[in-house]
Order: structure tokens, then sequence, then C-alpha cells
């Protein structure tokens, strides 16, 4: 007789404020020559075993600089997309030759290449989100070294091999220009969405195109009004990770129900059919952002301007959404 398969269940709901959904810190607190940390970070999902490297998550709390000397040196990244929220306090973020203060609501996404550096003001909880970072991949294992032989992390960290890990790092000094956020292409807010789309009971905003993540991904913004809902076909084809920023949305997967608020993260596999529901007014980002919205809506809005008709029409809709690899069957109130 066979043995039933056991199964574990996944751990759709994070919430960053709770430790015991940590992975486990990334490293020990730096400690600087005045005996304080300048940072400490917690993982709380490792990045997937694709090509891509995508859903990756850290928290830090990257401490405050208080002066040039502790200021982070230029460095830049020979791989990997970042996608940083800076949910407390402010940070100056220096990149393309531009300084720009960088507030709560507003977040900044970095391209391999991008030279740059940053310095806070008061301590800041720095929320990122990688693709195809290649930093993470030596972490387990420099968590190992630091275990068994305290201080030959610190060491590493001085070789070659830890240079090939993705960081080069550049000492030059620059000349900055301070601008507004405005005039720094890599910062963002919801107030300045690449495109906007206002449907019913929902306003979709893209935030990061596609052809900034090497063709892979996209994020979006969504604001919900309350009673807005939304359900996915039978078998979505990828994994989705969200971002609650305000409000109450509540999702439900297959028999579990749950609410997700302001700090959470929504972990969901793929081929789970899922549907939510704003309980409040809400927004949310979705940072998995496999699903091609920016295709798919503007093709979509474009049919109700110029073809009611035929956007009444289950059938075209349906036709739209695969050709667009859309995940989601209805949505409205």
């Amino acid at each position: 007789m066979a043995r039933p398969i056991k199964v574990n269940k996944p751990r759709y709901l994070i919430d960053l404020n709770d430790e015991s959904h940590w992975l486990y810190t990334a490293s020990p607190p730096v400690t600087r020559a005045n005996g304080k940390p300048s940072e400490e970070m917690a993982v709380f999902i490792r990045p997937d075993d694709s090509g891509q490297k995508l859903y990756a998550m850290t928290d830090s709390i990257m401490m405050d600089t208080e002066s040039e000397e502790y200021l982070m040196g230029f460095h830049e990244h020979r791989t990997g997309y970042e996608t940083w929220f800076v949910d407390s306090n402010a940070m100056d973020l220096y990149v393309m030759g531009k300084i720009t203060r960088v507030e709560p609501g507003s977040f900044f996404h970095l391209q391999p290449y991008m030279i740059h550096r940053m310095y806070n003001h008061g301590d800041v909880k720095f929320r990122g989100f990688f693709q195809n970072w290649s930093g993470s991949d030596s972490v387990p294992y420099t968590q190992l070294m630091e275990h068994y032989q305290p201080g030959l992390k610190a060491k590493f960290k001085e070789t070659e091999l830890f240079r090939a890990g993705g960081d080069s790092f550049r000492h030059e000094p620059m000349d900055y220009v301070r601008v507004p956020n405005e005039e720094v292409y890599p910062v963002r807010h919801p107030d300045r969405p690449i495109a906007k789309y206002e449907l019913e009971g929902v306003t979709v905003k893209l935030m990061v195109g596609r052809w900034e993540c090497a063709g892979v991904r996209e994020i979006n913004y969504f604001e919900f009004e309350k009673g807005f809902k939304a359900e996915t076909v039978d078998f979505p084809a990828y994994r989705e990770l969200y971002y609650v920023r305000e409000g109450e949305v509540k999702f439900k997967i297959f028999d579990d129900e749950f609410i997700a608020r302001k700090e959470n993260l929504v972990d969901i596999p793929k081929y789970i059919p899922h549907s939510i529901e704003a309980l409040t007014k809400s927004a949310m980002y979705d940072m998995g952002g496999m699903t091609c919205w920016y295709d798919f809506l503007h093709d979509y809005t474009t049919l109700l301007k110029k073809f009611p008709d035929r956007a009444k029409n289950p059938e075209e809709i349906e036709a739209l959404r695969k050709v667009n690899g859309c995940q989601i069957k209805s949505f409205g109130f």
C-alpha cells in the first residue's frame, strides 16, 4: 500500500514586522569603528531556482549615517536588479551624477552598472526585492563561516572570490548635484507612473516596465476601491508576490482565507487559483510581475474606447487575456 504524500502548507502571508516570519538574518550587524551597527538585515524570501532568480526579498534597518565618515562607498553591481522601498525616515540616493532625497512612499529601481550610494537620515526601513542578483547566492555559505569562525567572513570580503560574486566597488570622488525626485530616473512614486489605467473599482499603475528588468517582469501598483474583487484563472502559470501598502485585502487560496494589511507580503505559488477582495480602500504592489498587465490593459482599454461592442464580448476578452498571459479571469464589483 502506497504511503500518503506529505504536503507542507506554503507560507502565504508574511508580516514584515513579525520576527517569527524571518528565514534568517543575512549577517550579524555590521559594526562601525564607533561600535554602532550600520545595518541589520533579515531575509524573508530566498530567490527561486529559475534562471532569473525572482521573488527574493530582504528587510533591513539601515542605521543613521551620522557623518561622512560612515557614508557608504560608491559601488555598482554587475548583475541583477534591485527594487528598494524607503519606509521610514529618509535617504539620500546618489546615482547617475545626481543626489535626491527619497522618503516613505517612494522607491527606487536600480539596474546593473548604475553606480550608487546612500546616506541615511535616521534609521531607515529599507525593503529590497531582487531579480537575478548574484549577491544572494553566497549568503548561506558566508553564514556558516561566521557561525563557526567569527570574523572569517570579513576577511573573505577582501578576496577576489567575493568580488566575483557580483559587486565591483568604485572609490573615485564624484561631483553630484542635488535635484528633485522627478529628475532621477530610478526613483519612482505612485503619483508618477509610467502608465495608468482606471477600471471598475481599481486603478492600475505601471511603475517599472519589463524593459527595465531584462524583459522578464514588470512592477504594478493597484489602488482598490472598497468592495473590488478579482479572481484568477483555474491554473495561473506564474508565482505571485504582493506587497500591501494600505488598507485590508482579503485573499482566498483553496479553502484558506486571510486578510493582508500594510507591511504584509502575500506569496502565492504558481498553479494555485485564488481570489482577492478589498475590504477597505486599499493599495498594493505586484512585485512578482510575471503577468504582462501593461500589454493586456493597453489592449483592453483600447477596446473599451474604440470598440465598446467588442469589449462586451467574453470570447474577445478571453482571447486578449490569453495572448497577453493575463492570469485574471474576472475583476470589478
